[in-house]
């Protein structure tokens, strides 16, 4: 068995896994094993792979965290096999149970940008590497650590021109080719495609999300519209811990007001936007290797609400209200002319872009990389029993009612 999934300043503090954590991830990289799972975010967030007549699987919906769940557990799994395989090259007996698992970013004990201090030696240059250069030629490109532009090229999927202009804007280079390599401008406010975001979650913060009780409802909000419809007084969990939905004010009240509460969330997008630069253009943020950990979190987090409201009306709305519509509220968007009539999928549904038994994923030249097996909502509700091909995963301090940070 797999170590649990540990806060990253226990797991940096114990000697050579932040070495085999960075080891396993170039080598997924020069696999082109990476690159898939770059490839599936950016898909859905393109809405290219979305079910036709149902808004986006990954974001902005109520699948957001059954899928994100499913993408993180799979990326452990390869993430697991290259570990043992570089582990094994280097000491043939080494027990396969001592693979590492994949870190959870503790906002709180990490939120500085400055890799000198303690609460910031994530971006220390053997582990992440720091912010980006703001006199380099690319602006704000990572110039040192392992993941810096001679070393971590990214390569993207822009389907079409619509995307391509909008890359273009946020990040000033040619059209359809976004930044060869990782921009970062930490705790800044460079690109702020998801807003400008000066500050991590903080505990607080975390505790008052944690006690929403209503998973979502259905009108399962989008990111366009922020705290003008949906998004804003839908109040679920699910909304807040995503980014489009206000985090309830210090004195527990349910009744929002923009005056007494945070303008937005500053949990997930909050996270993306405090990285900023390829973070922050949420299509392609995997590219950025601190996605994983950020993602870990906002899953951790997600593992605590469940042990906390265990009760099934509140973990995922009933199925007859999953294609309705709150009265008065906009009709989901219609992306490229494709009818969008649903906001979500039902609890025993395919997610795209796992949606087919024994699906084969390949490199553009053909070689195989691995194969998915159908996985629905429902397959991810419980991490630590997700059936034969996902398996399950501990959680440094899920398994009480404490927080650990």
């Amino acid at each position: 068995m797999a170590m649990k999934r540990l806060n990253l300043k226990k797991f940096l503090n114990k000697p050579g896994l932040g070495d085999r954590y960075v080891a396993a991830i170039k080598k997924l990289k020069a696999d082109g094993v990476y690159q898939l799972f770059v490839d599936w975010h950016a898909d859905d967030r393109f809405h290219s792979l979305a079910r036709p007549g149902v808004y986006k699987v990954a974001h902005d919906n109520l699948t957001f965290l059954h899928w994100h769940r499913a993408y993180l557990r799979l990326f452990e799994l390869e993430l697991q096999k290259a570990d043992e395989a570089l582990q094994t090259a280097a000491n043939p007996k080494f027990d396969p149970d001592d693979v590492i698992s994949l870190p959870f970013w503790d906002y709180p004990a990490l939120n500085s940008p400055n890799p000198d201090d303690e609460t910031g030696r994530m971006w220390r240059e053997s582990f992440m590497g720091p912010t980006g250069d703001a006199s380099a030629g690319d602006p704000y490109s990572v110039l040192e650590g392992p993941f810096k532009a001679e070393f971590w090229q990214l390569y993207h999927r822009v389907p079409n021109d619509v995307f391509a202009t909008e890359f273009e804007h946020h990040l000033g280079v040619e059209a359809g080719n976004p930044s060869s390599h990782l921009i970062r401008d930490l705790g800044g406010s460079l690109l702020s495609g998801l807003g400008s975001f000066s500050l991590l979650p903080t505990t607080s913060e975390i505790k008052r999300v944690l006690e929403i009780a209503d998973f979502d409802n259905n009108i399962f909000s989008t990111g366009g519209r922020l705290n003008t419809g949906p998004a804003a007084d839908s109040g679920s969990f699910r909304a807040v811990l995503e980014g489009w939905a206000t985090i309830p004010p210090e004195n527990g009240s349910t009744d929002i007001d923009p005056d007494e509460a945070e303008v937005q969330s500053q949990m997930h997008n909050g996270v993306h936007g405090w990285v900023d630069g390829t973070m922050d253009r949420v299509p392609i943020a995997p590219n950025d290797p601190v996605f994983w950990l950020h993602h870990a979190n906002i899953d951790r987090i997600w593992a605590i609400w469940q042990t906390r409201h265990p009760t099934s009306d509140e973990q995922y709305p009933p199925s007859v209200d999953i294609t309705a519509i709150k009265e008065g509220s906009e009709p989901p968007p219609e992306p490229f002319g494709v009818k969008q009539n649903r906001y979500a999928l039902q609890l025993n549904e395919a997610m795209v872009p796992w949606d087919e038994p024994d699906k084969k994923w390949r490199t553009p030249e053909g070689r195989e990389l691995l194969t998915t097996q159908v996985i629905t909502p429902g397959d991810v509700a419980n991490w630590a029993a997700m059936g034969a091909e996902l398996g399950g995963y501990r959680i440094q301090g899920v398994s009480s009612r404490k927080l650990d940070f």
